[in-house]
C-alpha cells in the first residue's frame, strides 16, 4: 500500500539533491583544508565531480551516469570506512552509513 504514491518522484529527486548537496559541501571544505600532495585532496575532488555526475545524469535518458557515479561513490566511502577501521559509532559515522545507504539505494534505481 502506497498511501502518497505521487510523492515518490519528488522524494526521489529530494534525497539525490541532498546527497550531492551533502558530499559536494563536505568534500569542498575537506578540499580547501587538505594540502595538494595528498591522498585525501584527490578524494575530495573526485568526490565532488561524482556528486556533479548524479545531479547531471539525473536529467540524462539514459542511467549508466547516474549508476556509475553512485557506485563510484560507495566504493570510495567503503574505502574511506576501512582505513578508518576499527569504526567508533557516533553520529558522523552513522550519518556516513546513512549516505553510504543513499549512494546504493541511488545505484539500485538509477534514474527511475
Amino acid at each position: 500500500m502506497k498511501p502518497l504514491k505521487f510523492l515518490e518522484p519528488f522524494s526521489y529527486w529530494l534525497s539525490r539533491l541532498a546527497l550531492a548537496a551533502y558530499l559536494i559541501f563536505t568534500s569542498v571544505k575537506a578540499l580547501t583544508e587538505t594540502p595538494i600532495n595528498r591522498l585525501s585532496f584527490y578524494i575530495s575532488l573526485v568526490m565532488i565531480i561524482l556528486a556533479t555526475c548524479i545531479v547531471i545524469g539525473s536529467f540524462l535518458r539514459k542511467q549508466s551516469l547516474t549508476v556509475l557515479a553512485a557506485i563510484s561513490i560507495a566504493i570510495i566511502l567503503i574505502y574511506n570506512f576501512v582505513i578508518a577501521w576499527p569504526i567508533v559509532l557516533n553520529s558522523i559515522s552513522i550519518l556516513k552509513f546513512l549516505v553510504l545507504a543513499s549512494v546504493l539505494s541511488i545505484a539500485s534505481r538509477g534514474n527511475n
